[in-house]
C-alpha cells in the first residue's frame, strides 16, 4: 500500500472516470507520483475561481465542493454540489485558457487529490485506457453539454417544459 493512503481512499480514486477499468496496482503508481498534490480546504474555502486555478485534474477525497458560475450580473449561480469521487478540472485542463469557467468552494472540509497536467500526459502515452477514458468522459460532457443547449433553445414556454419534463423521465 501506497505511503499514507488507506485503502479505501486508493478505492474511492479507483473508481473515478479516469481509472476506470484499470489495474490498482497503476492506479496506486500514478497517485503515489510526487508531482501529485494531497491538499485540504476547511469549509468556505475557495479551491478555485476565475483565475486562481491548476492544470490539474482535482479528484474530491473528502467532502463537498460547491461549483458557481458567475452570472452576467456578477452575481454567482449554483451549478452543482461535488461530493467524494467526483472529479473537477478535466475540461479546463489541456484547453490553454487562462480563466477558470466556475468558482469552486468547500461546503464542508474537503481532502483532495491533485493529478497535474504532466502526469496525466505521461500516464496517456503509458496505458491507452486513461486516454480513452479521458475522451469518453469529455464527450459524456458534451452530450449534456447539448442537451441543455436544446432545453434552453427549445422555442416557446410550453416547449422548453416539455423537453425538460421528457429529460426528468
Amino acid at each position: 500500500m501506497t505511503d499514507g493512503i488507506s485503502k479505501q481512499k486508493l478505492d474511492l480514486i479507483a473508481s473515478t472516470f479516469l481509472f476506470e477499468n484499470m489495474d490498482e496496482i497503476v492506479v496506486e503508481r500514478i497517485i503515489s507520483d510526487s508531482r501529485c498534490a494531497w491538499e485540504r480546504y476547511s469549509k468556505g474555502s475557495k479551491i478555485f475561481d476565475e483565475t486562481h486555478f491548476r492544470r490539474c485534474l482535482g479528484i474530491l477525497v473528502m467532502g463537498e465542493i460547491r461549483v458557481d458560475k458567475k452570472t452576467t450580473d456578477g452575481k454567482y449561480m449554483k451549478m452543482s454540489c461535488l461530493t467524494a469521487g467526483e472529479c473537477f478540472g478535466a475540461a479546463a485542463m489541456f484547453s490553454g485558457r487562462d480563466r477558470y469557467a466556475t468558482v469552486l468552494t468547500a461546503e464542508k472540509n474537503v481532502e483532495i487529490l491533485f493529478i497535474p497536467e504532466e502526469l496525466i500526459r505521461w500516464a496517456m502515452r503509458r496505458d491507452f485506457t486513461i486516454t480513452e477514458n479521458y475522451i469518453r468522459y469529455l464527450s459524456n460532457r458534451i452530450w449534456f453539454l447539448n442537451e441543455k443547449i436544446s432545453s434552453l433553445t427549445a422555442g416557446s414556454a410550453e416547449q422548453r417544459l416539455a423537453v425538460f419534463l421528457l429529460e426528468q423521465c
